[in-house]
């Protein structure tokens, strides 16, 4: 006995795989940002998602691979957007820029601390430096009235301080310049 199945034509159009994202796509973004914002921290997928459900948004780390690793990502609700920025402590803005902008603006900040490390090692240098002037003197002057107290004369090792420090502020200014010429600013020529 043979049967017979009868197949129906149709115009249905067979379904496309799913195109990969495009770097500047907002799900794409959030995706890299939320790797970033992890490896950064040295949490593994499962300690994420552990904190984004601690936040309120109960999160598997298998989702947290998908967002990361499927293609095109696994799209991220506005409540785990939420989520995940209470964790990491950024805006919903921050987490859907582009990695560009997030490590120029990480590097800004870099840049502007070194300059205000220099600045305060110059400042400390130009105290320090008429204060050990002030204890050398200090202690040659004393000395003669050691002796004469019975002490032995007073030793103190900070002859080679004031040359250290202005090591130490040449290195920080060759350092911020060097950083200013990465990042293309106008006073890397100094």
């Amino acid at each position: 006995m043979t049967s017979s199945v009868a197949v129906r034509e149709t115009d249905a159009v067979p379904r496309r795989p799913p195109k990969p994202s495009a770097p500047d796509d907002p799900d794409t973004r959030a995706a890299l940002r939320v790797r970033y914002e992890r490896e950064r921290r040295g949490w593994s997928q499962g300690e994420l998602a552990r904190r984004v459900t601690e936040a309120g948004t109960p999160m598997q780390q298998q989702a947290i691979w998908k967002i990361e690793n499927a293609t095109p990502p696994r799209r991220i609700s506005y409540g785990e957007a939420v989520a995940f920025c209470q964790v990491f402590g950024i805006s919903v803005s921050e987490l859907a820029a582009p990695p560009g902008e997030v490590l120029t603006a990480a590097f800004v900040h870099f840049v502007a601390e070194t300059g205000l490390l220099v600045q305060d090692t110059s400042a400390l240098l130009n105290r320090t430096v008429p204060l050990l002037r002030d204890i050398s003197e200090v202690t040659r002057a004393a000395a003669p009235l050691l002796e004469y107290m019975g002490r032995e004369k007073v030793a103190v090792p900070v002859g080679e301080l004031p040359d250290t420090l202005a090591n130490l502020t040449d290195v920080s200014l060759k350092l911020r310049d060097a950083l200013i010429a990465l990042s293309g600013g106008e006073d890397a020529e100094r």
